[in-house]
């Protein structure tokens, strides 16, 4: 139901943007809020799990966070186009882009605690073979964060310093916690005294 609701207010906002190629300023912080609201999503969704949760709220969960993941990185694809077919800012324009970077946290962090607590949680889904598709969407995402990042830095060049600063910070997120899914684990018997073995 969240991620419906979100869908709705994307497909509006692009809408918006396919009435005219070029984007306006107001669109692009629209489409900012837009990414930063699917990140709370997810950061939401994991935070109801524990190790005492059930198979069933884990699974349910792990697909909720592959289905969030994905529609983040449809979202930015759709995003960078859009930025592609507009000219670059004049610095007023640009300064409006960067407040909403900054007010919203988009690159970091809300999207950060949204890896973070991705990351946190690992070995739970560890324990329940669960990771693969998580790894695969956020080895997606790593792409889609430089392109944004980089479109970002064309669509504003007087304030590509604060683009580069996000971006590295939030590509370290990921990164991270791709190394972490990406790990071979082993189940543990003891399971939830004891966490799976992972290796790699």
């Amino acid at each position: 139901m969240l991620f419906r609701s979100i869908a709705t207010v994307i497909s509006a906002a692009l809408f918006a943007q396919s009435v005219c190629a070029a984007l306006t300023p107001a669109q692009v912080v629209a489409s900012v809020e837009v990414v930063t609201t699917l990140s709370a999503s997810i950061t939401k969704s994991v935070s109801v799990i524990t190790t005492k949760s059930s198979l069933n709220t884990i699974s349910s969960t792990s697909k909720t966070v592959s289905t969030g993941f994905t529609k983040i990185v449809s979202t930015i694809g759709t995003f960078v186009t859009g930025i592609e077919d507009t000219s670059p800012f004049p610095d007023d324009a640009a300064q409006l882009v960067v407040n909403a970077l900054v007010a919203v946290n988009l690159i970091t962090s809300i999207f950060r605690r949204a890896a973070d607590v991705v990351w946190s949680i690992h070995s739970i889904f560890a324990q329940f073979a669960l990771t693969a598709p998580i790894v695969a969407v956020l080895r997606t995402l790593e792409g889609a964060i430089d392109s944004l990042a980089f479109a970002l830095i064309g669509l504003i060049p007087t304030k590509s310093n604060e683009v580069s600063d996000a971006q590295f910070t939030l590509s370290t997120s990921v990164t991270d916690t791709i190394s972490i899914y990406d790990q071979t684990c082993f189940p543990s018997l003891f399971w939830p005294k004891g966490k799976p073995v992972c290796i790699g």
